[in-house]
């Protein structure tokens, strides 16, 4: 009887220390990629912002979004629709070289779409997914991309643009060869995360292959990458009734700023 108290209390021992380790596993993968800030709740917020050990993620609770070019975006830009308030821009295509006063889409790199309109840029090696968004629907696109583009013209809500494809199916994709031994630099995407549209931009400079490790480690179903070079000047506010603030001061380098992805409430 003794010999089988002391079996099964070894046995009981044993399971209890292999439970805690596997906790313990558990609770040190998921820190590395869980908020460290508390998400606001209330309903006021019209963009959630919050971190992970890596990353800076904002959630814009939006109506609509549109493609802006040529100039910055402001508190007062009005698009597409009256009465509506901007809540969150970033820069989305690259450019193809500065320019001073005279715009044209061509200085834009890849396909794009402003306001239903379908405009082509110049050619770049780089583009391999796109993002798109018509009649109140948004999908981030990595195969046939550009057939997707086109067939999304003619929707007046309709924007569009091509840009490096990092994520796809929760897995890393192969770079272009020009980026891989690109310098590190903050580098930000437009993220598929389970049917959550964010913004993730890492907290130091990467550089494409750890950015896009980084983005597959938390967990997101695709990623297009932003452009960030001289176009990091960007905007956002937290609730409704905040006015925006810059989440990347302006720099000498908005010659090379020509298109801008926009996130709207209407009110």
């Amino acid at each position: 009887m003794k010999k089988y108290i002391i079996a099964s209390t070894i046995l009981l021992s044993f399971i209890t220390i292999c439970l805690l380790l596997v906790n313990s596993q558990t609770s040190t993968e998921t820190d590395n990629n869980q908020a460290l800030a508390e998400v606001p709740t209330d309903d006021n917020v019209v963009c959630d912002k919050y971190e992970t050990v890596q990353l800076i993620v904002y959630e814009p609770h939006f109506e609509t979004i549109g493609l802006s070019v040529h100039d910055f975006p402001s508190d007062s830009l009005q698009f597409p629709y009256v009465g509506q308030f901007h809540i969150l821009s970033v820069a989305a295509a690259y450019t193809d070289r500065y320019y001073w006063t005279d715009f044209s889409h061509d200085l834009i790199e890849g396909n794009h779409i402003v306001g239903g309109k379908f405009y082509e840029g110049s050619p770049c090696k780089e583009n391999t997914g796109a993002f798109i968004y018509a009649n109140r629907h948004w999908q981030i696109v990595y195969k046939d991309f550009k057939s997707a583009i086109k067939s999304s013209e003619g929707y007046d809500d309709a924007c569009a643009f091509e840009q490096t494809m990092l994520v796809y199916e929760n897995k890393p994709v192969p770079l272009p060869a020009a980026l891989v031994q690109n310098p590190k630099n903050i580098r930000r995407a437009i993220c598929d995360d389970h049917n959550r549209l964010v913004i993730m931009e890492s907290k130091k400079p990467q550089t494409y292959e750890e950015f896009a490790k980084c983005l597959a480690s938390a967990g997101v179903f695709s990623a297009l990458y932003l452009d960030m070079g001289g176009q990091r000047y960007s905007l956002w506010r937290e609730r409704e009734s905040d006015d925006v603030k810059e989440i990347h001061p302006k720099t000498d380098k908005w010659v090379y700023a020509t298109n801008y992805l926009n996130f709207f409430w209407v009110d």
